[in-house]
């Protein structure tokens, strides 16, 4: 199992654990619960998209992706960097976890306002998927910044003269 893979496996299973300690519903923490680990689910899922499994042969073998072309063969490796460059599914699955990542940083930080989870597990998880997002952002290239800012909506025009306000001295 790669590296990467096993840190948004943890990530996951700490989100997890960390939730077991908010309120069921009568104390109205079980949608905050539900909808976190639903997240956090998600998230888990997009990384695997984005970064593939590392055991694409039969489970636990760890079999090299690339393996038909040889072990560590520069075609392998070159296709492999050919292929994370084009997907544009690949970033756009990379761009959609830095977002849930947000999103679920904010779930977590309601149950810490309730005191459901301590500031002290709060900031680990944090740390965590800040950490994940710095590596999603690194992988997919700083290219990717450069296509957000081309992708910005244009500002709305503004007409000059145009105004709702009567002219003071002006008759109609």
């Amino acid at each position: 199992m790669q590296i990467m893979e096993r840190d948004f496996i943890k990530a996951t299973n700490a989100v997890y654990k960390i939730l077991d300690f908010l309120p069921g519903p009568s104390a109205g923490g079980d949608p905050l619960k539900n909808k976190a680990k639903s997240k956090a689910l998600e998230i888990l899922e997009l990384l695997t998209l984005v970064f593939g499994r590392s055991d694409t042969g039969p489970a636990g073998t760890g079999s090299d992706p690339a393996g038909d072309f040889g072990t560590g063969s520069d075609l392998a490796r070159d296709w492999i960097s050919l292929k994370k460059y084009l997907s544009v599914e690949i970033r756009a699955n990379a761009k959609k976890a830095i977002e849930n990542i947000g999103i679920l940083k904010n779930y977590l930080e309601i149950a810490r306002g309730q005191e459901w989870i301590s500031s002290m597990n709060f900031l680990i998880i944090s740390k965590e998927y800040d950490d994940l997002k710095s590596r999603i952002t690194n992988y997919i290239g700083p290219e990717s910044r450069a296509l957000e800012i081309i992708n910005l909506p244009a500002p709305a025009p503004k007409v000059i003269g145009v105004s709702d306000t009567p002219i003071v001295g002006v008759s109609e």
